[in-house]
């Protein structure tokens, strides 16, 4: 077993050293994959996250207008309460962005015997 051939040894040789060197660059590419991967993920869930917060925000504005405008019309007159019912169901009814509208008063401010008045609708 010991006297083998040179044939044998440039064979195993050459195996030996194209295994290794097989192995050092896959490992190489797994690294340079990975980091690749890792950056374009990061990229990608960056650019998700920010879309998102565009969408959020845009609703938002939207919606904080009807709660301004509901406000500045209050101040300046009076409802009765069949009028402050019909209005929070009109801004429900018309805005998709809005799921549910109460009108809350201070205590005993919308009527002398009502301690409590917030109507609610959704």
């Amino acid at each position: 077993m010991k006297d083998r051939g040179i044939v044998f040894k440039l064979t195993s040789l050459i195996l030996v050293t194209s295994v290794v060197f097989f192995l050092i660059v896959s490992n190489h590419n797994a690294k340079k994959t990975r980091s690749i991967f890792k950056g374009t993920l990061r990229d990608s869930a960056e650019n998700l996250s920010y879309s998102t917060l565009n969408k959020i925000e845009s609703i938002l504005k939207a919606v904080e207008k009807v709660p301004q405008q509901i406000a500045y019309s209050l101040e300046g007159s009076s409802y009765t309460k069949d009028d402050l019912l019909l209005l929070i169901r009109q801004i429900v009814v018309n805005n998709s962005e809005i799921y549910g509208s109460t009108i809350a008063f201070e205590l005993y401010m919308f009527d002398q015997d009502l301690f409590y008045f917030a109507p609610y609708f959704y």
